[in-house]
């Protein structure tokens, strides 16, 4: 069997990298000597984060791609100088129509789109999988959706929508080429009810099943390693740019400092309840790194904390995870890899899908939202390290309540081999 991939699948974000890995694992287990073939935007760093899996080819999955582009907020062509560059940059100020150019450029290159076209044919399934999919938070990445269902149909390969989520859907734009993919699709399944739910809202599907986020296919690291004494805990943190101008859409320089103050106090809060030390990952590289300086500055306990300043692959998040007593986090693939790991956790969410991910286990007493919007981005911040605290010394119990939901979980992902089976036998 050959099986095709594409999703946001970049050098930044090793979310989308464990969910791609997830994919990846899922097929070749369940399908002996499948050939996966995945479509991304930089492949040489994908190829390299994922430790080179066997029986993967690497695809550029846009012009210009291959080993620096990126399909979000600036687009996928800021490294291609050419007339059109030039004129995108003129046009920059045009509001409503800068998107529509862009989207004309991605569909002027017939050779490239062609050679794309002649690697799904080879296909016997076009996976769309995983990760936020749905949405049209950034410019330039709703036109793909539309773009490889449409490739899909023409080679006459099923299309699945596999594991995703939905949202933002702000756009007629956006909300146009997700009903395009979807129309386009032979299956559609969704990571969690949010999403479902959302899709209903807005017309574009009914009836949507709901699957495991794919990344929890990730086998866990064995052995896992010793953890610390009830003397000296390892805490594993992961902080996100919250509104930090340079990364958000939407960004705030005063958003952003008060997220800083806030959870570099409860931080503070939970260290002087708790022996032992933190050591903050990144799963969105450097962006994570370079906010997880900002909130260490702020926590002044320079021999309690160390931020791992390096990018890890996959496989070595896993195992630091592994290797820590307890996480607190923010995105929701370092929530899902700790799950993997075995580890116990708490969530800062940012967005409805990590709250969304929580409630699927049951832990959701163990997410304190981050609010943008209210005088303090995390209220009553002493209580919530009261909290975690306890957390922390009964992770035990916390633990065995996240294998209890795991094992949940895995009737959902047979749900979810089951649909991908029928689509092949058909």
């Amino acid at each position: 069997m050959r099986f095709g991939v594409f999703g946001c699948f970049t050098c930044a974000s090793i979310g989308d990298l464990a969910i791609l890995l997830g994919l990846i694992t899922d097929l070749q287990t369940h399908s002996k000597g499948a050939e996966v073939v995945v479509f991304a935007f930089d492949t040489r760093c994908v190829e390299r984060t994922l430790d080179s899996p066997q029986g993967v080819i690497f695809l550029p999955s846009s012009p210009g791609g291959g080993s620096s582009a990126a399909p979000l907020a600036s687009g996928v062509l800021e490294n291609r100088r050419s007339w059109a560059e030039r004129l995108k940059r003129r046009v920059a100020a045009t509001g409503k129509l800068f998107p529509l150019i862009r989207d004309a450029w991605l569909a002027l290159h017939p050779i490239f789109w062609l050679k794309v076209f002649n690697a799904i044919r080879r296909l016997d399934l076009l996976i769309v999988g995983g990760g936020n999919i749905l949405m049209d938070l950034y410019p330039t990445w709703p036109v793909y959706l539309p773009l490889y269902a449409i490739l899909a149909r023409l080679a006459r390969v099923p299309l699945a929508l596999y594991g995703v989520g939905a949202g933002p859907l702000a756009s007629w734009r956006g909300r146009l080429c997700v009903a395009i993919a979807i129309r386009l699709s032979s299956c559609l399944c969704v990571r969690d009810e949010y999403s479902a739910e959302l899709l209903r809202r807005h017309r574009l599907a009914q009836d949507v099943p709901v699957v495991p986020d794919p990344a929890l296919s990730i086998p866990p690291p064995r052995p896992a390693p010793r953890r610390g004494s009830s003397s000296a805990l390892t805490i594993g943190v992961n902080v996100l740019p919250f509104y930090a101008p340079h990364y958000w859409q939407s960004g705030d320089e005063r958003t952003y400092s008060r997220y800083v103050r806030s959870v570099s106090e409860l931080l503070r809060h939970v260290m002087a309840l708790i022996p032992g030390r933190m050591e903050f990952f990144s799963m969105n590289f450097p962006a994570d790194r370079d906010t997880a300086l900002d909130v260490a500055g702020e926590l002044s306990l320079d021999d309690r904390v160390l931020v791992i300043e390096e990018r890890l692959s996959i496989r070595e998040i896993l195992m630091k995870c592994a290797s820590f007593d307890f996480t607190i986090v923010t995105r929701l693939h370092a929530a899902i890899l700790s799950v993997v790991a075995g580890t116990p956790f708490v969530s800062l969410a940012y967005q409805p899908k990590v709250k969304a991910f929580c409630e699927s286990l049951g832990l959701e007493r163990y997410v304190y939202d981050l609010d943008p919007t209210g005088p303090e981005l995390l209220t009553d911040r002493a209580t919530a390290a009261e909290e975690i605290a306890a957390a922390i010394h009964d992770r035990d119990s916390l633990a065995r309540s996240i294998e209890d939901a795991k094992q949940c979980l895995e009737k959902s992902k047979e749900l979810g081999r089951g649909l991908l089976e029928a689509l092949l036998r058909q």
